[in-house]
């Protein structure tokens, strides 16, 4: 089963390798507008000071034990100052789920109540939120704004913790410190604390499953063990409820058990998980069917299928369609709007021949994979609460947008080369390690945003998974060795 190891590892190289030449090379603007050259000379430096501080600095950081400590710290208060200093009043679908969850918090009326019917897939973000609020109502808390935005500055402040952990527990305190600083200087992550919707919930979920499970791998009491392996049955239920994607996760766990081989020893606790899990899901959805999603009929005339967005995704770089979804918005119930779903899919395909398509396919993977900012200064220009000089820097036709826009896009650009980099060395390796399971993960996630509704904000949620491949490629790189033998210079990879 190995070949099918390296067939996804190459299938992920070359698409990989197409979304870094379009970033450098031919990139369309998602949010900022970027001149090429100055996104390549930025790669040319980054890449190999990257390597050069894990090789050279971060050695005689790691003596300093209270280290990581500090700048953990440091990251937590970072992303509350900045989701406080970036707030913005609840809108689009965002808007939605803080009003639904206040009106459930507080038993007043639910404004367009039709809005999770239309979108169930929002049940569980607006369930989460439910519950803060509820909470913070009873102790007399009601400023929910500041509330949802402080709780989503924790979330990703908890984010970045949990993937340090887990770097220390993959690889070794040298790694550990070094993703450290990676996530002090990946910006995205702090204009993120503002916005509080299931994106950074589910990127908690897909970095806390990982390193669960890589606890649950090393420990030997049996007891510890099992509720390890409950505890990720339980987050894996709670992480689907929020945010499709980190079922992804799973999946591509699955497959790599199946290409490595199930241990009968081991992997017997997975039923444990697995039933936990189902458990856990059933009980959701009975409470949100039974107090959320409880009109049947709405549902039937409200609620979008599937193929809605397949449809959407199959116009031009798969970006959310206005036209689309007024398409389906007007006719009368489920079934009509999936019979108009499926014949513009029939229609889009039928006018695709493979030029077009392979067109289709790149665009869309420009639009998704390219964007180092991952959507969310056009997520902050919406009605800010406040206006301060951060606006002026990470906001499109901001005064000082120049200086920042290249920061985040010339990381991004390195981490995915790292990335390609550790997937091919991995091509050469014996050792099937968990880094196949991330890679997976991540194939999958641009297959199905080739197939799915399509945006960059999209992509954020595994951004903590990516930096863990980041590192397998800069560990790479910082093994090979250049040396100089029969006039000749050759590069070996020790």
């Amino acid at each position: 089963m190995k070949y099918i190891d390296r067939v996804l590892k190459i299938i992920l190289a070359l698409f990989l390798a197409i979304i870094i030449f379009a970033i450098l090379f031919d990139y369309n603007k998602v949010v900022y507008d970027y001149k090429s050259i100055v996104v390549i000379i930025g790669v040319v430096i980054f890449i190999p000071c990257m390597i050069l501080f894990y090789m050279k600095v971060i050695p005689k950081l790691v003596t300093i034990r209270c280290l990581p400590t500090i700048l953990l710290s440091l990251f937590t208060f970072l992303c509350v100052l900045f989701g406080l200093l970036l707030k913005v009043q609840p809108g689009w679908d965002m808007g939605n789920i803080y009003k639904h969850a206040i009106a459930y918090a507080t038993n007043t009326e639910v404004e367009n109540i039709v809005y999770l019917y239309t979108f169930p897939n929002n049940v569980g973000i607006t369930m989460v939120y439910t519950v803060l609020f509820k909470i913070c109502t009873l102790i007399g808390l009601n400023d929910y704004l500041t509330i949802a935005t402080l709780f989503n500055s924790l979330i990703v402040a908890s984010t970045g913790i949990i993937l340090y952990l887990t770097a220390k527990k993959l690889f070794d305190d040298n790694k550990a410190l070094l993703t450290v600083f990676i996530t002090l200087i990946t910006t995205p992550f702090y204009l993120y604390c503002a916005i509080y919707y299931s994106d950074t919930l589910a990127m908690f979920f897909l970095i806390l499953l990982t390193y669960v499970y890589i606890l649950s791998k090393e420990k030997t009491n049996l007891r510890i063990k099992i509720v390890l392996y409950c505890l990720l049955g339980l987050f894996l239920a709670l992480g689907i409820k929020v945010k499709i994607v980190v079922a992804f996760l799973a999946i591509a766990f699955v497959l790599y058990k199946i290409i490595k081989g199930f241990n009968k020893k081991e992997d017997i606790y997975l039923i444990l998980t697995i039933i936990t899990s189902l458990l856990i899901y059933a009980l959701l959805s009975i409470i949100t069917n039974c107090f959320i999603i409880n009109d049947k009929d709405m549902l039937y005339n409200n609620k979008l299928p599937y193929e809605h967005w397949i449809g959407m995704g199959l116009i031009g770089d798969g970006r959310w369609s206005y036209n689309m979804y007024q398409l389906n918005y007007s006719l009368d119930n489920y079934d009509e709007k999936k019979m108009a779903s499926n014949e513009f899919i029939k229609e889009r395909l039928d006018n695709l021949n493979l030029i077009s398509f392979n067109k289709h396919i790149y665009d869309k993977l420009k639009y998704a994979w390219t964007d180092g900012s991952y959507y969310a200064p056009e997520k902050l220009r919406r009605d800010p609460v406040n206006h301060n000089i951060i606006q002026d820097f990470i906001l499109e036709n901001g005064r000082y947008e120049k200086y920042y826009k290249y920061f985040p896009q010339v990381l991004h650009a390195g981490m995915l080369i790292f990335i390609f980099v550790g997937v091919i060395g991995s091509l050469f390796s014996k050792n099937m390690d968990i880094n196949t399971c991330l890679y997976i993960f991540m194939l999958g996630l641009i297959v199905f945003f080739l197939l799915w509704e399509n945006r960059s904000r999209y992509v954020f949620p595994g951004l903590p998974l990516f930096i863990i491949m980041e590192l397998y490629g800069i560990d790479m790189f910082s093994k090979i060795k250049i040396y100089k033998k029969d006039r000749f210079f050759k590069i070996d990879l020790i």
